[in-house]
């Protein structure tokens, strides 16, 4: 069986939610991390919160993906995805107003509520 649906934007406060796009979970299992991914309600860019992965629900609040001189922006209908490589979160998505993918991923693991 499955334990009662929480709502993400009730465990983090603020946050907007782009139409016809996905949110992404991306799992550090090691030490039970638990990333989410999603794009920004006017498309204003990329967003994540991370959690202690155990279910108490324990998120940090919003956070804006945004790399040296580029804010990621994203092409309509699109989501971002990605994984934990080498202790490290690796962020992909379909960059808006370009047929291409972009990546980044982050300088050190994300801090999570005590």
């Amino acid at each position: 069986s499955w334990d009662n649906p929480v709502s993400v934007k009730a465990q983090i406060g603020t946050m907007g939610f782009a139409p016809k796009s996905s949110p992404a979970a991306i799992c550090r299992f090691s030490t039970y991390k638990l990333y989410l991914t999603w794009i920004g309600s006017g498309r204003d860019g990329i967003f994540y919160s991370v959690d202690n992965g155990l279910a108490d629900n324990n998120w940090t609040k919003q956070q804006k993906l945004e790399c040296p001189n580029l804010t990621p922006m994203t092409a309509d209908g699109s989501s971002a995805s990605g994984l934990i490589l080498n202790d490290l979160p690796y962020v992909f998505w379909h960059a808006k107003d370009t047929d291409s993918l972009w990546m980044t991923w982050g300088k050190q693991e994300r801090p999570v509520p005590g």
